[in-house]
């Protein structure tokens, strides 16, 4: 029974149906990074430690005062060692988490600070992503940009660049239910 303040996603496929899926509160508030090198055309996976699969580097919020780009920049840093984000092109709402999608010209060595939860982290195209085991956010995104003529997944695109509206207000992930 859905309950007040549950995020709801609603995936769409011509393949599918309208499904639900209800995030419980602990999967609440993950925000990630898709990062891609504009250069090679590859995405940024790590390896995480716990779950032995890879995703996206992503993480929770630590405090209700964290923005979702705070939470992400520091994510990123902690899980890659890289530092200076970009501002993102677009944010995505994939299975259970946000991620903000961030082009780089180059690919960065990885070097994961948090060692903890993080094993290592490498650059990848869609293909090698695909068979790879990954979480379902990731393996969700890949068979999505697998299927870009048959799939649609909800989008916020951010305003243009040069902006300077937080991006903490771009987004809604939570609504109201009675």
């Amino acid at each position: 029974m859905p309950k007040k303040n549950d995020i709801f996603l609603y995936p769409r496929s011509i393949h599918q149906r309208m499904n639900r899926q209800i995030i419980p509160k602990h999967k609440q508030n993950i925000f990630g990074a898709i990062l891609r090198s504009t250069k090679t055309n590859r995405y940024l996976l790590v390896l995480g430690r716990e779950a032995m699969k890879w995703s996206f580097p992503k993480g929770h919020t630590n405090c209700k005062d964290e923005s979702h780009f705070d939470c992400l920049t520091r994510e990123v840093f902690e899980e890659t060692g890289f530092i200076d984000l970009p501002r993102p092109i677009r944010c995505t709402h994939l299975r259970v988490g946000v991620y903000f999608e961030i082009d780089v010209e180059d690919e960065f060595e990885v070097n994961p600070i948090d060692i903890k939860e993080i094993v290592e982290g490498k650059w990848v195209t869609k293909e090698e992503a695909l068979k790879m085991t990954t979480n379902i956010d990731t393996t969700f995104f890949f068979r999505a940009l697998n299927k870009t003529s048959t799939y649609e997944h909800p989008v916020i695109i951010l305003p243009d660049r040069q902006e300077e509206e937080p991006l903490e207000n771009m987004i809604i992930t939570q609504i109201d239910v009675e």
